[in-house]
């Protein structure tokens, strides 16, 4: 049942990652996404909520215990911490903070539980290897997110 899971996951996460890289071309980040979104004649901000608290959902039932959970909250607080009225000062500090946290944990998770190094790896060398990249902050969203997905159809 996990794998069909983990399948679904990479298809949520794939699915929206190929339909932003279609209409926008690669971005800054695939959080800069929900702005284009919003520029949309029909709005279609939301979407980018919908994809991150869909992920996070699925993602509290992979049996990751504690680095799950908290996991799931970085990956919905990432989604509900986007300012579009640009009204909230921190909101970029909390919206990065929920990112990052949600990546570390997903990959600290795997490492604590199943004792797999490979997310910080892979991670870690993509991260070195893709210092100066025009678009370094969405590579590494996609690689990070992508590996641990992955990462759980190894345990």
């Amino acid at each position: 049942m996990l794998i069909v899971l983990t399948l679904t996951m990479m298809l949520w996460f794939t699915g929206y990652v190929y339909f932003i890289h279609k209409r926008y071309g690669k971005l800054t980040s695939i959080s800069a996404s929900t702005y284009k979104l919003a520029e949309e004649k029909d709005n279609y901000k939301w979407l980018f909520w919908i994809w991150l608290v869909g992920l996070g959902a699925m993602n509290l039932a992979q049996g990751m215990d504690v680095w799950g959970f908290w996991t799931s909250v970085g990956l919905m607080f990432t989604g509900i911490t986007v300012d579009h009225d640009g009204n909230f000062p921190t909101e970029n500090i909390l919206h990065t903070v929920s990112a990052f946290s949600a990546i570390i944990l997903g990959a600290a998770g795997m490492f604590f539980l199943h004792g797999m190094l490979f997310p910080f790896v892979v991670i870690g060398i993509c991260a070195i290897a893709l210092i100066g990249n025009r678009t370094y902050i969405w590579d590494m969203e996609v690689i990070a997110l992508f590996t641990i997905l992955f990462s759980y159809l190894l345990r």
